[in-house]
Formats: structure tokens, sequence, C-alpha cells
């Protein structure tokens, strides 16, 4: 699997952070691909581990503040159905299925398709940055972050692979 590419946008409004993200994915493999593995992660605090933990145990992220929805083609036409593959205080871990109302539709190989999905999370549990880990062979990565003007940008390492 190939991710020809690999756009996030990252909305905060109202004591709320959406974050949507879309993937131009193609298949390489000899196999049709049928399932895609994401994750969503939150830190309030991120560098204070031991804050962060008491917060995620007495406040843990759930699956209705979530709201998770995923889609299949540029236009979020078809509904992606997805499972629950990890399911943490802090931490989900989601397969969206390429499967719908309207059935099937593996990824096969030599094919490309978009994917899209999002999220939000309350400011109780996610803070003002953003960070992500590509697993994947990535050709495009672009992020844009959508915060209030009164919050001053702050640069932190990139770490290439």
């Amino acid at each position: 699997m190939v991710v020809d590419h690999d756009d996030a946008n990252l909305r905060y409004e109202d004591g709320v952070y959406r974050l949507t993200q879309r993937r131009h994915l193609t298949n390489q493999s000899n196999d049709p691909i049928t399932r895609y593995l994401i994750r969503i992660s939150v830190d309030r605090y991120p560098g204070d581990p031991e804050r962060s933990n008491q917060l995620y145990s007495e406040i843990p992220l759930t699956w209705d503040e979530i709201g998770l929805r995923a889609w299949y083609g540029r236009e979020r036409r078809d509904p992606m159905v997805w499972t629950a593959h990890h399911d943490r205080d802090a931490f989900k871990e989601v397969w969206l299925l390429f499967s719908g109302k309207h059935g099937h539709f593996p990824l096969y190989p030599g094919e490309s398709c978009w994917i899209e999905y999002e999220y939000t999370v309350s400011e109780t549990h996610w803070g003002n940055w953003f960070q992500r880990a590509v697993r994947l062979p990535t050709r495009t990565l672009s992020v844009c972050l959508d915060f209030p003007a009164s919050w001053p940008p702050r640069f932190g390492a990139c770490t290439p692979r």
C-alpha cells in the first residue's frame, strides 16, 4: 500500500477540535485490500505523562465524543463501515472497512481510491498541538491547522524517517 497524498486538517472551534483526514491510496500488492487501520491518539498535556494518565483515567475519551465517520471516494458519497480494534482511555485503533450499505468495494491490485474520515475531540482531551506518525510510504503530506489567531505558533521538532 502506498499513500499518494495524505492531507490532514485540524480545526478548533468553540472548545472542540475536528480532524478531517483524507488519503489517496494505491494498492501495489498482489492481493485486494479490504480494510485500513487508523489511530486516534490524544494528549491534553504532551510532555507531562503523569498528568495525562490521571486525566484519561478519570475522564476517558469515548466513542460518542469522537463521533467517527468515514467515506470512500472524493465526494463523501459512500460511507465506510468501521470496527474498533483497540479501545483505550486516550487511544483508539479502528479498522476502516472497504464496505458500506451498498456492499463491499475492495481496493484491487493496481487500483487507487480516496478515503476520508473525521472525528472530534473536546479541549478537555486535546490541546493546541498536532503531531503525525507516517507509517506507510507516503508521497505527499499536507497539514492545515486552523487555530484562533490569538494562539501564537510554536514549532516542535520534526523527525523524518
